[in-house]
């Protein structure tokens, strides 16, 4: 029986394996398309990599100059081991719930003969599986910058190749202990989701706030190295057993082990107990009580279908996160300009790595403001979302362009506001003119609409509609991903030009030019949305 039971865990886990490596398009696809999106995926960690890769070097450099450097270089992978633990654990405060008590699957699998905690094991993995994916693209660039300017030793090698793949177990477990006192906390709590997001929120302020110091904080990094090791090693005791395990002690690479994953088996034997409840409580709702029979509102089929989208969206706190969270910070270093102008500036000058930015200082914050927008359209999962409740609008009398604007509606509403206090902020700060004020609205809002249009396309073009838990369609599915190269194309299209032709050309035609080039994109993609879209909108069926 024990056996049998341990067989089904394990082919719950394989199927969802399977189901994310279908859901990324590396199986069950024509060649073309799978070979496209594996190169994507490609790029995208290649991208990751090559930012860890680039810290890495720039920490184990500096602290190569100093004299004790032989001791100190162990330290350097320990400290980005706790940067990823701690971004592991974040996330997952926030994603567990819906991965591990609110999936679309657990019904069925509830129904079957299979206990609560190989269901629970399964929903643990696909959430580790998640993690280990960022756990790699920072970890192995350190892990080959550490043996470049560390003595060579196999067993310090080993020991940091499975302190890789352990690494995200415990702060997986860990926000998911986090994420399961939250649910059973906040389940009377009607607005539990604001919450979320407004903690979501502070945690990526401080988190920017790092790497928007991050000379800085690499200088500090590098003179204290020893010190912030015994910080971690306090705060999170693995970091003692990694630091021992890439230094070569094989038997604290078996503790490493032993303290990673016996948690892991014990906690979860003991949610599984309870998982009903959790269960339960993830999935409460409320509705207003005492309902007073007055007048009888109506409104047009636009407004309805929008206030819907509205309300979807604002129901998903993983929703938000994903696409709001680049307005919003902007909006944060926005507000900052107010307490210190010239922090502001120096920050800005960092990031675009130029000593004197005053001649296109409008320009890169136009910029700036695009780049953000483009990035918080909401569209690239709007169709997917909808999963098996697409039938809805299927049978509801309204047409497809009457639920296409709402879907885009949601987007403006989110980020037009967003824009426009950043706007004004800025142009206070920085005594802009009427007409500069007015390119700093007009391009952000115009590529924000342009980049609305095509998130619904490639998402209408790439449909997830057979999802378990909404994690998969925001932040896994080839639509988000595709959708995000392409607003960072349409922003590229729009920025590049002008940092090339501002010494030559009049920095007033250029942004004209490039709000006509924007018009020109809505015109064409607008077109293709009303035509191509609702045709593909027809055809999508709940399998797709």
């Amino acid at each position: 029986m024990v056996i049998d039971m341990k067989n089904k865990a394990i082919i719950l886990v394989k199927n969802a394996i399977r189901t994310a490596l279908t859901n990324a398009k590396f199986t069950g696809e024509n060649t073309k398309k799978k070979y496209l999106f594996i190169g994507l995926y490609i790029f995208l960690v290649i991208y990751m990599g090559g930012f860890s890769f680039a810290m890495s070097f720039l920490m184990f450099d500096t602290v190569r100059e100093q004299a004790s450097a032989e001791a100190l270089l162990p330290f350097i992978p320990v400290i980005m081991f706790f940067v990823t633990s701690v971004f592991i654990f974040a996330t997952s405060i926030f994603s567990a719930s819906g991965v591990l008590f609110n999936a679309k699957d657990l019904e069925m699998q509830l129904a079957m003969p299979i206990s609560h905690f190989s269901i629970l094991s399964c929903k643990f993995m696909g959430l580790y599986f998640m993690n280990l994916i960022f756990s790699l693209m920072i970890l192995i660039p350190n892990c080959i910058i550490y043996f470049v300017y560390a003595p060579f030793n196999a067993v310090a090698l080993i020991g940091y190749i499975v302190a890789i793949f352990i690494a995200p177990f415990l702060p997986t477990l860990l926000g998911s202990i986090l994420s399961a006192i939250m649910t059973i906390a906040l389940r009377k709590f009607r607005m539990k989701n604001i919450l979320i997001i407004l903690a979501s929120i502070a945690f990526f302020v401080v988190y920017m706030q790092f790497f928007m110091n991050i000379q800085n904080s690499m200088q500090y990094i590098t003179q204290n190295t020893e010190a912030l090791f015994n910080s971690f090693s306090s705060i999170y005791f693995p970091s003692l057993f990694f630091y021992k395990s890439i230094t070569g002690s094989l038997v604290h690479i078996l503790l490493y082990i032993a303290t990673s994953l016996i948690p892991v088996i014990i906690v979860i034997r003991i949610m599984a107990i309870y998982l009903s409840k959790f269960i339960a409580a993830a999935n409460q709702s409320f509705v207003k009580s005492n309902y007073k029979l007055t007048e009888q509102k109506t409104s047009t089929k636009i407004k309805a279908a929008t206030k819907k989208e509205l309300t979807q969206y604002f129901s998903s706190a993983l929703y938000v996160l994903n696409t709001a969270i680049m307005l919003i910070l902007l909006t944060v270093g926005s507000i900052y300009s107010i307490i210190s102008k010239s922090g502001f500036i120096n920050i800005l000058t960092q990031i675009i790595e130029e000593n004197d930015i005053s001649e296109m200082f409008l320009m890169v914050l136009i910029s700036a403001i695009t780049i953000t927008a483009c990035m918080s359209s909401t569209t690239a999962h709007s169709i997917s979302i909808e999963g098996s409740r697409l039938w809805i609008y299927k049978s509801a009398p309204i047409d497809e362009k009457n639920i296409f604007n709402a879907k885009i509606n949601v987007s403006m509403i989110i980020g037009l506001p967003l824009i426009f206090i950043n706007v004004v902020i800025f142009t206070f700060v920085f005594d802009f003119s009427v007409l500069n004020m007015l390119f700093m609205i007009f391009i952000p809002s115009m590529a924000l609409y342009v980049a609305a249009i095509t998130g619904l396309i490639v998402n209408l073009a790439m449909p997830k509609l057979n999802w378990t838990n909404e994690a998969m369609v925001i932040k896994q599915s080839k639509s988000a991903l595709v959708s995000m190269l392409c607003y960072i194309s349409i922003a590229l299209l729009i920025i590049i030009p002008g940092f090339l032709l501002f010494k030559i050309i009049d920095q007033t035609i250029i942004l004209s030019g490039a709000s006509l080039l924007l018009v020109v994109l809505f015109i064409i993609l607008r077109k293709v949305l009303f035509t191509y879209g609702i045709n593909k909108f027809n055809t999508l069926t709940i399998d797709s």
